[in-house]
């Protein structure tokens, strides 16, 4: 049976798969990516600037950030920054002082030929993919700040942001699937390869939550 040390380490990796299933990149490249993320945040730690911006607010549930704590705070603070800013990983990155990295990213990635197709562009991207993109990107995000994250604090990542978008991914992307072909769905988005890379990880992160919710 799976210990909580170990799910927290295995959300972290899954939602970074997921990143890579729909923009048809590689894990490591998203994991870096949130790495990246994760790393410029924490190092702004309570002191001033935009965490003391970050003290005011609710989540995008309408929760209020003041209620919640540790990770589950750091994610709503995330998707809070997101909204004031504009949207987008490019743009909130800039607020907290890493758009040079992501831009490197992004000009990597745009001209990478990957096997069975291109890395998408995610300026292009439906609308609802860009809200499960950001989603997990954010989660990875605060699940990697925090030095330590009580299971408490993960019940309610669960609850507020893991849920919905394991429901916002069915719903896109797989809401044809017959039981007894589960790729059966035509998806004109993603390539059969990463599809069926995103079916799995949505699995894997299904399990995860069913542990906790």
């Amino acid at each position: 049976m799976p210990t909580y040390a170990d799910d927290r380490i295995k959300t972290t990796k899954t939602l970074d798969a997921i990143a890579a299933a729909i923009t048809q990149t590689s894990p490591k490249v998203q994991n870096k990516l949130t790495s990246i993320l994760a790393a410029k945040l924490g190092a702004l730690g309570t002191a001033g600037g935009i965490m003391g911006l970050l003290s005011f607010g609710t989540a995008s549930t309408g929760t209020a950030i003041a209620s919640l704590s540790g990770a589950a705070a750091t994610t709503a603070k995330l998707f809070w920054v997101g909204s004031i800013v504009g949207g987008g990983v490019a743009v909130g990155a800039a607020a907290i002082g890493a758009a040079s990295l992501i831009g490197g990213y992004f000009a990597a990635s745009k001209g990478k030929k990957l096997l069975l197709g291109e890395a998408r562009e995610e300026d292009k991207l439906e609308p609802e993919e860009k809200l499960i993109l950001s989603t997990c990107r954010k989660v990875s995000i605060a699940l990697q700040v925090e030095s330590s994250v009580s299971k408490s604090d993960f019940i309610q990542i669960c609850d507020v942001f893991l849920s919905p978008l394991l429901v916002d991914i069915d719903e896109f992307y797989f809401h044809d699937v017959e039981s007894s072909k589960p790729l059966s769905v035509i998806n004109k988005t993603i390539k059969p390869y990463y599809l069926s890379k995103l079916f799995y990880h949505r699995a894997v992160l299904g399990g995860i939550v069913s542990r906790y919710c």
